[in-house]
C-alpha cells in the first residue's frame, strides 16, 4: 500500500518579500538602455491576468479556464475529417521514469501515407506555471501548416504524475524510509544492481507536484525529444523546438547540449537568466542556505513543496531556489549551432528582454547569421493569448523561420 500526500506550493505576490527572509522576488528588473527602441511598464503585480486582483486565486482560474480551452481543442480534432486538418493524441512520455503527459499533432496526410511521408518535428515548450492546455491551439496552427508538433505538462504538473518522496511514517516526513530502503538493499547481491525491486511493504509518501526545478524541467524537455525523434512520421533531421518566458530560456540550453539534433529554435519573451532585482548576493545566500538546510535534513522535505521559507511565488509553483539561482541559459547560448528566432514583446514589463532575449539573440547569430529577433506589440502574456493578433502573428512568424529552415515548403496556415 502507498500513501500519498499530495504537496502545494505557497502562493504569494509577486514583488513581495517574504517574511523572515532576504529573498526578494527577482523577476522585476528596471530596464537599461534599450537597443531596440522598447516601451517598459513595470509592474508590481500579475494585474495582466486578474484584472485589479492580484490574488493567486485569479491566477488559478484562468488555470482551470485555459485547461477547459484545451481540452476543447483536442476533442475537436481527435478525428480526422475535421475542419481544421489535423488529427491530435493524448499520450504518455517517461522521464526519468515519471509519466508525463503529452499531446502529439499532427497533419491528416501524415496519417495516410506512414510510410512514404516524414514530416519535420517541433516540440513546445511552456513556461514557469504553464500547463500544455495553453499550448495546444498553437501547435494546432503547426500541424496544420505541415509540422508533427508536440506539447506537454512537466512532471509534477497538470496531467503529469508528480515525484515520489517516501519517508518513515506518516507524523514525519523528514526522515527517509529505512525500512523500504533496507529491504530493496537486500536483493542487491542476488539479482545484481540496477533491479526494481518490489518490497512488499507499506510505504508512505508525498507526491510533489508544482515545483520549478529546472534540471527536472530539461530532462523533461529531452525526453520529449526523443519520444518525437521516435515517431515514423518525422524527419529526425529536421527537429526544431519552440518555447515562451521560462521555456524559451530552456530552449536556448536544449539548443546548445544537442547541436546537430536541433536545427532551428524559436524563443519567445524568454526569462534567459538575467531577471534579478535586488542584491545577487543576497539571493545567491539566501539560496544557498536552502540548499544546506535540504542537504542537511535540516528542511521538511529535500526538494522544495508546500509553505517554504524563502519561496516566492506570485505564480502557480515553488521553485528550487538553488537551481533557479545558478540557471542561465545566456551562459549557454554561444553554443548553438542553428538559427534562432527570437520574438520579445515591445511593452516587456517583468524583466529587461534587452538583458534576456535580445542578448541571446546577440549572442547565437554571431555563429547563425540567419537569427533573427522580432517583436510584438503588448505586454510579455499578450504574446500567449492576451491578444489573439499578436498571437497569431507570433505563430505566424515561428511558422515562417520553421519553414525556411526544416525546408517545409507549403503551409496553411
Amino acid at each position: 500500500m502507498v500513501e500519498c500526500l499530495p504537496c502545494r506550493p505557497a502562493r504569494l505576490f509577486i514583488g513581495s518579500v517574504i517574511p523572515n527572509s532576504k529573498f526578494t522576488y527577482f523577476l522585476f528588473s528596471l530596464p537599461s538602455k534599450s537597443k531596440p527602441k522598447l516601451k517598459s511598464k513595470m509592474k508590481s503585480s500579475y494585474d495582466y491576468l486578474t484584472g485589479k486582483r492580484s490574488d493567486w486565486k485569479g491566477f488559478q482560474q484562468r488555470n482551470i479556464s485555459i485547461k477547459e480551452l484545451g481540452g476543447k481543442i483536442r476533442n475537436r480534432t481527435r478525428f480526422a475529417g475535421n475542419r481544421y486538418g489535423v488529427v491530435s493524441k493524448v499520450v504518455d512520455i517517461f522521464s526519468d521514469g515519471t509519466r508525463m503527459s503529452a499531446t502529439i499533432w499532427k497533419p491528416e496526410n501524415a496519417l495516410q501515407n506512414q510510410s512514404l511521408a516524414k514530416f519535420p518535428g517541433i516540440v513546445l515548450c511552456h513556461g514557469w506555471g504553464g500547463i500544455r492546455d495553453g499550448l495546444e491551439a498553437r501547435a494546432r496552427m503547426f500541424a496544420r501548416a505541415g509540422f508533427v508538433a508536440l506539447t506537454f505538462d512537466y512532471r509534477g504538473w497538470n496531467d503529469s504524475d508528480g515525484v515520489l518522496v517516501s519517508y518513515s511514517s506518516s507524523d514525519t516526513i523528514r526522515h527517509p524510509n529505512t525500512k523500504v530502503q533496507d529491504e530493496a538493499r537486500k536483493s542487491d547481491f542476488s539479482h545484481g544492481s540496477g533491479f526494481c525491486v518490489n518490497v512488499g511493504t507499506s510505504l508512505h509518501a508525498h507526491v510533489v507536484r508544482q515545483v520549478v526545478d529546472m534540471d527536472w524541467q530539461l530532462t523533461d524537455i529531452e525526453a520529449a525529444l526523443d519520444y518525437l525523434d521516435g515517431e515514423q512520421v518525422v524527419d529526425s533531421t529536421r527537429i526544431g523546438i519552440w518555447g515562451i518566458s521560462q521555456g524559451g530560456g530552456h530552449v536556448i540550453t536544449i539548443g546548445a547540449r544537442h547541436r546537430g539534433r536541433v536545427k532551428a529554435i524559436v524563443s519567445c519573451v524568454p526569462s534567459c537568466g538575467d531577471v534579478g532585482a535586488g542584491d545577487p548576493k543576497s539571493r545567491a545566500e539566501e539560496a544557498r542556505q536552502d540548499a544546506i538546510a535540504r542537504a542537511r535534513g535540516l528542511e521538511r522535505l529535500s526538494v522544495p513543496c508546500g509553505v517554504e521559507k524563502g519561496h516566492i511565488t506570485g505564480m502557480d509553483g515553488v521553485p528550487n531556489l538553488r537551481k533557479l539561482c545558478r540557471y542561465r541559459p545566456l551562459d549557454t547560448a554561444h553554443l548553438i549551432e542553428c538559427p534562432m528566432l527570437v520574438i520579445g514583446a515591445e511593452d516587456e514589463e517583468i524583466f529587461d528582454q534587452n538583458a534576456n532575449g535580445f542578448r541571446a539573440y546577440e549572442i547565437v547569430r554571431v555563429k547563425n547569421p540567419g537569427s533573427k529577433f522580432q517583436t510584438l506589440e503588448g505586454r510579455h502574456y499578450d504574446a500567449y493569448d492576451g491578444r489573439k493578433d499578436q498571437f497569431t502573428k507570433g505563430t505566424k512568424l515561428a511558422v515562417a523561420f520553421f519553414q525556411q529552415h526544416l525546408a517545409l515548403q507549403d503551409s496553411k496556415l
